[in-house]
C-alpha cells in the first residue's frame, strides 16, 4: 500500500491522501481518477488502482463527526 501523504489548506484543513501513478505508461501521459469514499468514519483509502490511469484517493475525515464531508458539508449542511 502507498505511504498516506497530507497536504494542507490554508485554514488549517489537513487532509491524508495516497497517489498511484500509473505503472503502465509514464504517469504525465496517463489520465487521473479521484476516488471519493463514502459516507462514514472511513480510516483507510481505496486500495483500487489502474496500470493505465494515475489514482488519487484522498481522506476526508472532516464533517459531522469525523464522517466525511463530501456529500453532507462540514457542518452537516
Amino acid at each position: 500500500m502507498p505511504t498516506l501523504q497530507t497536504i494542507t489548506d490554508a485554514a488549517g484543513h489537513a487532509m491524508p491522501y495516497t497517489w498511484r501513478p500509473a505503472t503502465a505508461i509514464s504517469p504525465s501521459a496517463a489520465r487521473t481518477i479521484v476516488v471519493l469514499h463514502g459516507h462514514g468514519n472511513n480510516q483507510t483509502p481505496s486500495a483500487g488502482s489502474a496500470p493505465m490511469w494515475n489514482v488519487l484517493a484522498p481522506l476526508d475525515r472532516f464533517g459531522m463527526e469525523g464522517e466525511g464531508s463530501w456529500w453532507l458539508g462540514e457542518g452537516g449542511d
